[in-house]
């Protein structure tokens, strides 16, 4: 690992090599926990296109909420069902302006995403009321994309260890490579 006594005449790291790990360390969990909760979002999405499909709702008039398909409505639900997300291509709600929640954002974050993004805060909905179904247009789509696979956890849990082990390496890796470019940068200056 680094150490805190290393002098590079090259970089400006000493004795400041505590936020190198923290930023590797950070960048690798912070992937870890990206994928992991990837997997867990896809799989709810999942379970909710498989119960609309199965519940025959493909029209406004054979729409259901959430408890009718007896599912919760947990926050991943709630996030993937917002307006920018890949689900509500597939997932229409019938009663959109009455289960529309009030955007709460304060100014100061609407303005930092409108000027990151481009656009407002997506809308969010009360799943309680929200009347769900798929489109028949869309649901040859969503049942194939939304089809349940059983590598899907295995894949979560196998890329955060990864991720973990190359934090790992790296914290070892790292110190060598900077050792080496601050002595190629000393020689270069040299000639």
């Amino acid at each position: 690992m680094l150490q805190n006594n290393t002098y590079y005449e090259n970089f400006e790291l000493n004795n400041t090599t505590l936020p190198l790990m923290v930023i590797i360390w950070g960048v690798c969990i912070g992937l870890a926990v990206a994928v992991v909760f990837h997997v867990f979002s896809k799989h709810f999405a999942a379970k909710l296109v498989k119960k609309l499909s199965a519940s025959q709702c493909f029209s406004k008039d054979s729409a259901k909420t959430v408890s009718e398909l007896s599912l919760k409505p947990s926050f991943i639900l709630k996030n993937a069902l917002c307006d920018s997300k890949t689900l509500r291509k597939y997932v229409s709600i019938a009663n959109e302006e009455e289960c529309a929640l009030p955007d709460n954002t304060p100014a100061f974050l609407k303005a930092v995403r409108r000027f990151f993004a481009g656009e407002d805060a997506p809308k969010k909905y009360d799943l309680q009321k929200a009347l769900l179904y798929i489109p028949e247009e869309q649901r040859f789509t969503a049942e194939v994309r939304y089809e349940e696979k059983k590598s899907d956890p295995v894949v979560a849990v196998v890329a955060a260890v990864v991720f973990i082990l190359l934090a790992v390496g790296l914290s070892f890796v790292f110190p060598k490579l900077l050792e080496l470019w601050d002595e190629a940068i000393t020689r270069f200056k040299n000639l």
